[in-house]
This record gives C-alpha cells, sequence and structure tokens, in this order.
C-alpha cells in the first residue's frame, strides 16, 4: 500500500525522489504549499483592517508598493458619517501616501531614487510635498518615529498615519494605515494610532516580500 501511495503522489507531482536516495515534496505541493500560505495570509490582511477599523472607527488600508505606485487591496470602511477611504484598487503616486513614505523611509537612498526620480514630485493637492529635499526631511522625521504621516496631500481635507510591513527579507513591501478627516487627527493620536498598526504589521510580514496573490502585484 506505502509503495501505491508513493508511486501515486510520484506521477501527480507530489513528491519527487531526491538523486542520493530520500523523497522531497514535487512543484504540485509546493504550489498547494504556497496557495494556502498567500490565502493564509490574506485572511491575516483582511482580519487586521477590521480590527483596526473597529478600535478607532476610522478607514483602515492595507497597501503595498506596485512599480512606482502605492495601490489599495484591502479596505475596511470608517464607521464615521464622514470619513475618508481610498477605492479597492486604486493606485496613487508613492511620495504622496502616508504608506508610501513609510516604504521609502525605510530603503536607501538609491533604491528612493529609483522609485521617485531626482527632479520635483508630482502634486496631487496644493498640499504635496513635492520637493525632494522637503521630502527626504519627511522621511529622516518618518524613520526616527517609526510612522509616517500624509495630511491632505492625496485630497484636501484628509489625514493618515502608516506603518510599514516588512518581508523576512527585511524589505518593505506594503503597510497598513488609518485613514479619515483632519480635524480629528489631533497629533495625540498619532503615537496612539501608530502603535495599534505595529502588531499587525508584523504579523502580515512575509517570506517572499511581496503579495503574489493579490491580482494587482
Amino acid at each position: 500500500m506505502a509503495d501505491l501511495v508513493r508511486a501515486t503522489l510520484m506521477e501527480n507531482a507530489f513528491v519527487e525522489r531526491l538523486p542520493k536516495g530520500g523523497y522531497q515534496l514535487g512543484p504540485a505541493a509546493r504550489i498547494v504549499t504556497s496557495r494556502a500560505a498567500a490565502n493564509s495570509l490574506w485572511t491575516v490582511v483582511n482580519n487586521s483592517v477590521e480590527t483596526i477599523r473597529d478600535a478607532t472607527g476610522e478607514t483602515a488600508n492595507f497597501a503595498s508598493l506596485c512599480g512606482r505606485r502605492i495601490t489599495y487591496p484591502a479596505i475596511a470602511e470608517g464607521r464615521q458619517a464622514l470619513r475618508m477611504s481610498a477605492v479597492v484598487g486604486e493606485e496613487l503616486p508613492v511620495h504622496a501616501t502616508a504608506i508610501g513614505k513609510a516604504i521609502l523611509a525605510a530603503l536607501s537612498p538609491a533604491e528612493r531614487s529609483g522609485l521617485i526620480g531626482t527632479k520635483r514630485l508630482r502634486a496631487i493637492t496644493a498640499s504635496t510635498v513635492v520637493d525632494q529635499a522637503e521630502l527626504e526631511a519627511v522621511l529622516t522625521m518618518t524613520r526616527v518615529r517609526g510612522f509616517a504621516t500624509e495630511q491632505g496631500e492625496t485630497e484636501l481635507g484628509s489625514a493618515c498615519i502608516a506603518v510599514a510591513v516588512f518581508g523576512l527579507d527585511g524589505r518593505p513591501f506594503a503597510g497598513l494605515s488609518i485613514a479619515g478627516r483632519r480635524d480629528r487627527f489631533t497629533p495625540a493620536l498619532e503615537s496612539p494610532y501608530a502603535a495599534l498598526l505595529t502588531e499587525p504589521c508584523a504579523k502580515i510580514s512575509c517570506p517572499t516580500g511581496g503579495l503574489e496573490a493579490h491580482p494587482g502585484a
């Protein structure tokens, strides 16, 4: 019976024989394992944004780096009557968002230049930071504090606090954020909101440094 099971598993590429004897998982098993891990990761992402939304009443976002832009695959709408929210699948310039700044702050200067270039950046609103020197100062503060902020840079009247998500390779690839109306985001809330984001960001970290299961990635 054992030989029959082993032969069936080998025939269907779930196991493969090693050159020096013994067996290891085959391509089919690795694909199944990868998909299971991705599904588990997305469960953590969705649970995280809902938990953050429930704790704050504000909109919680998960967004990842896609090329040179930030895209939003998971959003939990806030409970407030007047709230700020991205749209699932929306893409924004990396320099203009709190999540994008959290990611940029954790990259080397060369990696940042590869994403945003060295020239004046594009403005989305009158508040968008477009000067490279000013952005560098903002990113330095982000590294010191451990979280990024954005006020009216993608939408007038909005505010956002974000923390980066790192892969096990140590590289930032995404982030979680809390977004709402600017008049509700007082300076006193920044550190508590950042602390609320830190634990779920650690849970979402994954060895691939990205979310291949995300159709927009």
